[in-house]
């Protein structure tokens, strides 16, 4: 491998892990369930989506190359009830995105290896591993593993799509606004298009912690954040075509069940590319899954300490106890939202994912607004001030309307 190369596959780092984070639930589920039940009628909400939640995300990986901070450092300038705030939207939504990730992801275990019985097991057979191997600190070979996984999948859905087109139906049920189901998956659809905005302070935290990186890096990382987006972005429509051309207008939905829609999505791949590849996809999937679901699990107690931190110093000689006990927490919450909830993935992940959406102009506002506390909006571009603007009105149009429509 030459140096060129080696440099730029060691930039490539928090940047694969947003990448890791983002094409699991809100991809494999949300985009091709979009595809499968209405076409391409929901690829522009999908560009919309990753547009208007682009300039927040940035603002984060910004805000840390700028200040070294961490952006709930940012929240603290503006006030520790900025700070509280986040940390309380963090606690309301994480047990329910966490269980949503490992419910899909044990699906997929289930299917793979042909187990049967009650997946309750399989979810706390997950959720101890990634504690295992958080409290541990072993994600140095899942990291470097998650780089060519995530590569492969991406080319192998890219081609699924091509290859599947030929079997594409020509007409189906068509999207319609006035339809409150419809609607609601819209909603549910952009919560997490392409992440929940929660992300923004997860990457913030990890580009941080990244220390004694060589300026020559720290510099590049603008590059690493924009092809961990923009291709996750690119990612989201494949998808979503992926769905439309295999199960739109042929009378086909999506199972409730995690085991059962698992089942469906690794046979989306071996109708369009053949039954061959069947098991090496399914393994990808499955690792990705696997990512998302380590990368969440490690994100939520991760920024929950930094906050807590952040509010009283005197813990910091404590700070992985405290990560360690939210870690805890964390796993036996979500462990029971699986046990009452793991026959309705969709409702679960439908709930999670609007869960999100309905925080994100406040997650929207606190990261425009540490910018401008910490760094200055003098240091931000016209243009990006003005995308990041309309953006933010865009956002919370569609979260009013959501509100007003069906509170």
């Amino acid at each position: 491998m030459s140096d060129f190369v080696k440099k730029w596959w060691s930039i490539l780092g928090p940047g694969i892990l947003y990448a890791g984070a983002a094409i699991g639930v809100s991809h494999l589920v949300q985009s091709t369930r979009a595809g499968a039940m209405f076409g391409w009628d929901l690829i522009l909400a999908i560009i919309i989506a990753n547009i208007i939640k682009y300039p927040f995300i940035r603002l984060g990986s910004v805000f840390t190359f700028k200040t070294g901070e961490c952006l709930l450092y940012g929240y603290k300038q503006i006030g520790t009830w900025a700070l509280v705030l986040f940390i309380a939207l963090t606690v309301c939504s994480m047990f329910i995105i966490q269980a949503a990730i490992t419910l899909v992801t044990s699906g997929l275990f289930y299917q793979i290896f042909g187990f049967s019985g009650d997946i309750t097991w399989a979810c706390m057979i997950v959720l101890l591993v990634t504690c295992v191997l958080l409290a541990a600190g072993r994600l140095t070979l899942l990291n470097s593993i998650i780089k060519i996984v995530i590569i492969f999948l991406s080319v192998s859905t890219i081609f699924a799509a091509f290859t599947s087109q030929s079997i594409a139906a020509s007409s189906g049920p068509s999207f319609s606004l006035s339809d409150p189901k419809h609607f609601i998956f819209l909603i549910a659809l952009m919560g997490w298009m392409p992440a929940p905005l929660d992300i923004s302070v997860w990457q913030s935290q990890w580009y941080k912690d990244l220390k004694d990186q060589p300026e020559e890096i720290k510099q590049a990382r603008i590059f690493d954040f924009n092809i961990g987006y923009i291709g996750t972005a690119i990612l989201a429509v494949f998808f979503l075509w992926l769905g439309r051309n295999l199960m739109y207008g042929k009378g086909l939905e999506f199972s409730a069940g995690a085991v059962g829609f698992s089942a469906q999505i690794i046979g989306l791949y071996e109708t369009a590319i053949g039954s061959g590849f069947g098991l090496i996809i399914a393994l990808c999937v499955l690792t990705t899954m696997f990512s998302t679901t380590l990368t969440c699990m490690d994100a939520f107690p991760r920024v929950l300490s930094e906050g807590v931190l952040l509010i009283n110093k005197d813990f910091n000689h404590k700070s992985r106890m405290i990560y360690l006990s939210f870690l805890s927490v964390l796993a036996v919450g979500s462990g029971i939202i699986i046990i009452n909830f793991q026959k309705n993935l969709k409702g679960l992940v439908d709930f999670a994912t609007i869960l999100s959406f309905c925080a994100a102009p406040i997650i929207c506002w606190l990261n425009f607004h540490s910018y401008q506390k910490v760094v200055g909006l003098n240091e931000m571009k016209g243009s990006f001030k003005l995308f990041s603007l309309v953006s933010f009105l865009a956002i919370c149009i569609f979260c009013g309307f959501y509100i007003r429509t069906f509170f």
